[in-house]
């Protein structure tokens, strides 16, 4: 999942003073910024930034160190507002990292961890240079791990994976997709389950994507507050070649009204887009891709186990409707899905 960090220029500015703590910062940055799984939040007027990127430069104006130079660089992007991973808040920072942080917390913004060798907040754990940039990095390494989701209590006790219930599923979706105006949802199978030809599967498998639907949402649901833009999810579903040739374009319409009246009529806080592609599988002559199961946006996203919405399972045995054992696992811009080249549109909407 995305990390979310707050700098602390007091203390940074200090590290910069002195030219070995001031390469160790120098490093972080430079890790920070070939780490796709952080977001460095930012106060309203971008000071902090601007006041280390002032040190750096003051410190170091004439000094031929190239690590002091891509450092100057990252933080140079920052200050402009042009680093991709980065977040703009409506905070200002005032000089007071407590009382910024404090104001953070109280807009619900999902803050991890502050650089810093000051306890800044009881809640949020703050990690100096010196001490533990190791733990940094590890911290980050283990987010971008495959993670496996459940609620079977033999599988959290296992201490060699990364297991999560659904609850804390809930906040890693949260403090990855917070500050994002658009998300995607790549579902090759979403048409196919939908409108599966076994009414038990058909009435099933809508209600099961009903429930993950409606699990997806309550964890955005807070995003508009924190962008104030509305949020727009992309549904992107395929259909085989030869359903579109022999059947879809008997009944694809209607279909695809039905569906796009499905998602609509869960949550009437977001804005909706459905696209239907051509999905070949992939082989020697075809671009394709076996299922997609994917969840992404500009800040990174995941490959899911499932499709990102299809967490529930149905069994009259054990009692109906029940959360069944899914995964993810952090994927980069370089690893997001380009369903473009899989196939053409044969339908969206909205058309």
């Amino acid at each position: 999942m995305n990390i979310n960090i707050i700098l602390d220029p007091e203390y940074i500015c200090k590290e910069l003073s002195e030219e070995t703590s001031a390469l160790r910062v120098c490093n972080l940055f430079m890790m920070l910024k070939h780490k796709s799984n952080i977001i460095i939040i930012q106060d309203k007027d971008k000071k902090i930034t601007k006041n280390i990127l002032h040190q750096l430069a003051y410190n170091f104006e004439n000094m031929e160190n190239q690590d002091f130079i891509d450092a100057q660089i990252f933080i140079t992007e920052l200050a402009k507002g042009t680093n991709q991973y980065d977040f703009i808040t409506d905070e200002p920072h005032q000089e007071d990292m407590k009382k910024f942080i404090q104001n953070l917390k109280n807009k619900n913004y999902p803050l991890k961890f502050v650089i810093s060798d000051k306890d800044l907040d009881q809640d949020i754990k703050s990690y100096s240079i010196d001490k533990n940039f190791g733990e940094i990095v590890k911290l980050l390494e283990k987010h971008s791990k495959k993670h496996i989701v459940t609620d079977n209590e033999e599988l959290k006790n296992d201490k060699k994976t990364n297991v999560v219930n659904f609850d804390e599923y809930k906040k890693i979706l949260f403090h990855t997709f917070w500050c994002s105006d658009e998300i995607t949802i790549v579902a090759k199978e979403f048409y196919d389950g939908f409108f599966n030809k076994e009414n038990f599967f058909r009435t099933s498998n809508r209600r099961r994507y009903e429930e993950g639907f409606k699990f997806l949402f309550e964890c955005f649901k807070e995003i508009e507050k924190l962008t104030k833009k509305k949020l727009l999810i992309k549904i992107i579903s395929g259909l085989k070649p030869k359903y579109i040739r022999e059947v879809f374009k008997f009944e694809g319409k209607k279909n695809v009204d039905e569906l796009f009246d499905f998602i609509n009529q869960i949550n009437k806080n977001f804005s909706f887009e459905l696209r239907l592609i051509r999905w070949d599988v992939g082989d020697e002559i075809e671009i394709g891709e076996g299922h997609g199961r994917r969840i992404y946006s500009d800040y990174g996203g995941f490959d899911t186990g499932y499709m990102p919405f299809e967490i529930h399972g149905e069994n009259p045995k054990k009692g109906g409707i029940f959360t069944k054992d899914t995964n993810f696992a952090w994927i980069d811009e370089e690893s997001i899905l380009d369903w473009t080249k899989i196939g053409n549109i044969i339908s969206s909407r909205p058309s």
